[in-house]
């Protein structure tokens, strides 16, 4: 049995130089091939369409980048978890991808989760510019927000807060 649920057994993690965690989906077909079943075709998604989450890892050789998918999780907590462990023992960059928004942090891939966090902050904020106003309601939006439960998983896996309150990403999530 392997670590990662998408790698085969020979695969190593420490030969990806960059990582990114990415909203997918079942797109399969509705025909259907010879009376069999449509096969399976997972697509990277909206945050509001995800069916689940993966881990992608970039692959560079002779022929260029390739990103082949490393872990599935159906949960933003269990997919930033593993993301973390990661993290931690390659250290290789992360960034969140996925159809509508594109890659944040824009900058790029981070070491730090703190810096994915509060780029996702920026990207919720852009988008409920008056968050600043006295209105509940638009703290509502930002609490329903499509990224907010992304955003909440890096947020729980960083010290965003500045306390030393991240979680142990080898503890299990209570959601997994």
């Amino acid at each position: 049995m392997t670590r990662f649920n998408c790698l085969t057994s020979d695969a190593e993690i420490e030969t990806f130089s960059a990582f990114y965690v990415a909203p997918v989906r079942d797109d399969r077909s509705s025909a259907e091939i010879d009376s069999l079943p449509a096969p399976t075709e997972i697509v990277q998604c909206e945050p509001g369409e995800a069916e689940f989450y993966t881990i992608y890892g970039s692959a560079i050789s002779e022929s260029g980048c390739q990103w082949m998918a490393v872990h599935d999780a159906h949960e933003p907590q269990e997919i930033v978890r593993i993301a973390k462990q990661i993290n931690l023992e390659t250290g290789k960059p992360f960034f969140y991808r996925d159809e509508r928004y594109g890659c944040v942090p824009s900058f790029g891939a981070d070491l730090d989760f703190t810096r994915i966090a509060e780029a996702l902050t920026e990207e919720i904020h852009d988008e409920l510019p008056d968050l600043d106003a006295s209105d509940f309601g638009r703290v509502d939006d930002f609490d329903n927000h499509t990224l907010a439960p992304m955003r909440e998983a890096f947020v729980e896996f960083s010290d965003y807060s500045g306390l030393n309150t991240a979680r142990d990403p080898y503890k299990p999530s209570q959601a997994a």
